[in-house]
């Protein structure tokens, strides 16, 4: 339901609870079925294993060595006013998701500037205290058997491009907002695109966009590479 908040109402009593319901089949093994229930289960786990809040164990292992200072679980009061509001299809106003005890799925609010300064780490354009842990989220673990020779890594959807390089990539919607980011490592180029208006109406064009815009980042960077193949690639401002 995009007009509501549908998870706010779920405590962790509830996915325990619900735990006893979930049956685990053998032919399940070494396959690839998304589960916006199990990357919020990974994340409460994560964040009881941490002894912490979600919120709290984001902030103190990844935006706040990375230097994101714009990326919060809740938006804090005094930031409330740089929030754009969301948009149902029909363009009206929407609620603000919440996640309780499923936050790990995606209850993260960022901006575009902070996504790059993300994307900038994962493609390896500057080494930081998780290059090594996010290098091991982007080896391919399992093919996502969609017909289109996509795989798998720890959260990251891989594909190869007819540049013949790797992109990994992510997308996601919430009541109305999507997003779609996509980095390549070879050359180091990402883009991230932030639309506020709901999966419904936004039919896939942040992630058009997003792909268009990282197949041109990736043919300037070759140009520019076989012009000076000693120069360094970089990834372009925000």
């Amino acid at each position: 339901d995009w007009e509501r908040d549908p998870f706010r109402q779920l405590t962790d009593q509830h996915i325990i609870e619900s735990l006893h319901r979930v049956t685990l089949r053998d032919n399940f093994v070494g396959k690839v079925h998304y589960s916006n229930f199990g990357m919020g289960l990974l994340g409460e786990a994560l964040a009881r294993k941490a002894k912490s809040s979600y919120a709290d164990l984001v902030q103190g292992t990844i935006t706040t060595p990375l230097g994101m200072t714009s990326t919060f679980q809740l938006t804090p009061e005094d930031q409330r006013n740089r929030q754009a509001p969301g948009h149902d299809a029909q363009r009206k106003e929407t609620v603000h998701w919440t996640f309780g005890h499923l936050a790990g799925c995606g209850a993260l609010r960022s901006t575009a500037s902070d996504m790059l300064v993300y994307l900038a780490a994962q493609s390896g354009q500057k080494n930081t205290p998780l290059t090594e842990a996010m290098l091991a989220t982007q080896q391919e673990r399992f093919p996502t058997d969609d017909g289109e020779g996509r795989l798998i890594g720890l959260g990251w959807f891989l594909s190869d491009t007819v540049q013949k390089t790797r992109i990994a990539w992510h997308n996601g919607g919430t009541g109305g907002y999507t997003s779609s980011a996509i980095f390549c490592r070879d050359p180091k180029v990402g883009v991230v695109v932030l639309s506020n208006i709901n999966p419904e109406a936004d039919t896939g064009s942040a992630d058009r966009i997003a792909a268009e815009i990282i197949k041109q980042l990736i043919e300037e960077q070759q140009a520019k590479n076989a012009n000076d193949p000693s120069g360094p690639a970089s990834l372009p401002p925000p």
